[in-house]
């Protein structure tokens, strides 16, 4: 076994070198979050009524679903578990899995690991280089969520058990990656994999807590490593043991990812690629054509994730409002959603705002195949008669005609399942569509910005793409809920949009994005034409 892991430390202090910025980021800012969120909450619901009655509405079915169901609700760190513990577990789990696929079957579908294996490596050492990596970067990043709820106030105990069980979760997601990189043979297919597994792990979890009694889920959850994350139950009952399975799972994939990439040729997956038609169809032949096809599961899943999640949004807005009517007009978060009288329509509007985010997510991975699409294909495909600028305008064109219709999905699912409570559904569907639709140009200068960062920094374009994701993520989504004057939330791009409840509003700062998105746009065009291919 040792001839098998050759050079491991060489090649973990390289895999280390190219991965430190994106993992250096995720570890300071998941404790940052715990540290800010824990500081609101206590701001906001500072005595032990004010906790009861917050964790009692919190365990209604529909926002059991969202964050869980846990232990100690009306403490003060089982309020930070409520607020955000699923929200670093999913990030940290996800951010890992990625990590992964980086440094194992992508680097076998760019031919790095052929060229690497050249060397005095072993067969197994860029895979277990890649997994202790991201165990080491999930551990790292739980300690020091878990310090920062120690710095916050919290209970040492618990604030370490909450950080560790965000790594657990993650550890055992590795496992899963570790198996799917084995099984497909191309990047995109493994994170596909592990993501449709992350989302029935969720799924599982979500369906044991709308089923649960009281703080107890369904027997079910223990089907879902979230379950089990989520059952260490920290600032309650501290059950250090369940994170005993969560490694047992990290380890048990890995291993199975040995045994399977033993058997295997260097390239192939374990599951041989379905072989597809003779001769590719007219579209799919167009400059057009290939770069949907490619993206045409990504489309799928997004838009369907899109529309369950402003139903979810529709569904809970009722709830969230008389949660927050019993804060008082003195509230921080009534004033940022328009005092008491508009709070409703405020609530509704801000959850726009989260489907608009969720969409620019979606935006910036499928603007991102520019530079992926470069590196794979890009030298064949310019080749040809193709110019540069058909070539990127159509993953724009993909990018932007997508979002807008996930909007207008989002806006319109959001709509018809609130108008379903309160009467008149169809008017409200057309509504929020047409709101959510408002979105659009913000969305199109992100798309903007990500191209022409791939055009002028093409290797570094991916950390700039994520990087301006987590500050849209932090002032569009958090802002309020961190703690930032809502005078300079209400300035950024997605808070300027009209939305519902704000007659106040102006449309002029919208119509400028849209000008910036076309400016930017037509910058990246013209560099992409400039300027030589950029291999991988």
């Amino acid at each position: 076994m040792s001839a098998a892991l050759a050079g491991l430390p060489r090649i973990l202090a390289f895999q280390m070198r190219r991965s430190w910025l994106r993992t250096l980021i995720w570890a300071l800012a998941l404790p940052i979050l715990v540290l800010l969120v824990n500081a609101y909450m206590t701001q906001t619901f500072p005595t032990p009524a004010d906790r009861d009655a917050y964790a009692a509405t919190a365990n209604t079915p529909s926002l059991a679903a969202l964050t869980g169901l846990f232990s100690a609700a009306g403490t003060p760190g089982g309020i930070l578990n409520i607020k955000f513990w699923m929200t670093a577990a999913v990030a940290l789990a996800l951010v890992t899995i990625f990590l992964v696929t980086r440094n194992g079957r992508a680097e076998e579908e760019t031919g790095h690991a052929e060229l690497l294996r050249q060397t005095a490596i072993g067969r197994h050492t860029i895979s277990v280089s890649g997994w202790l990596l991201a165990a080491g970067f999930a551990i790292v990043t739980g300690l020091l969520c878990g310090v920062a709820g120690i710095v916050g106030g919290l209970p040492a105990d618990g604030s370490m058990l909450m950080g560790l069980s965000y790594s657990g979760a993650a550890i055992a997601f590795i496992g899963i990656a570790a198996v799917t990189g084995q099984l497909s043979s191309t990047g995109r297919g493994a994170n596909a994999c592990a993501v449709i597994a992350f989302a029935v792990a969720y799924l599982v979890r979500a369906i044991a807590d709308v089923n649960g009694t009281g703080d107890t889920p369904a027997w079910y959850t223990w089907l879902s490593p979230l379950g089990w994350a989520q059952q260490t139950r920290s600032y309650g009952e501290n059950q250090w043991w369940l994170l005993v399975p969560c490694l047992a799972l990290g380890i048990a994939g890995c291993g199975l990812a040995v045994t399977l990439e033993r058997v295997r040729d260097l390239g192939a997956g374990t599951v041989p690629a379905r072989p597809g038609p003779t001769h590719a169809a007219a579209f799919t032949r167009t400059v057009l054509g290939l770069p949907l096809r490619l993206q045409r599961n990504a489309l799928i899943l997004w838009t369907i994730g899109i529309g369950v999640a402003g139903a979810f949004f529709g569904g809970i807005a009722v709830l969230m409002n008389d949660l927050l009517a019993g804060l008082g007009s003195s509230s921080p978060i009534t004033q940022a959603l328009g005092g008491a009288g508009s709070q409703l329509e405020g609530m509704l509007g801000f959850f726009l705002i989260f489907l608009a985010v969720l969409v620019t997510a979606f935006a910036i991975q499928s603007t991102l195949a520019l530079r992926l699409d470069e590196a794979a294909t890009g030298e064949v495909e310019w080749a040809t008669s193709v110019s540069r600028w058909t070539w990127v305008g159509a993953r724009l064109a993909i990018a932007a005609t997508a979002s807008g219709l996930m909007l207008v999905i989002g806006g319109l699912s959001q709509g018809i399942v609130f108008g379903a409570q309160v009467g008149g559904w169809h008017t409200y569907g057309n509504r929020f569509a047409a709101a959510a639709l408002g979105y659009w140009p913000v969305v199109a200068l992100v798309i903007a910005v990500v191209a022409l960062a791939a055009a002028l920094l093409p290797r570094a374009s991916t950390g700039i793409a994520w990087s301006l994701y987590g500050i849209i993520v932090l002032f569009a989504a958090l802002g309020d809920v961190l703690g930032i004057p809502h005078d300079i939330v209400a300035k950024t791009p997605y808070w300027v949009v009209p939305q519902p409840g704000r007659a106040d509003a102006a449309w002029w700062p919208v119509v400028l994005m849209g000008a910036a998105a076309i400016v930017l746009a037509a910058l990246a065009l013209w560099r992409y034409r400039q300027r030589d291919q950029v291999q991988a």
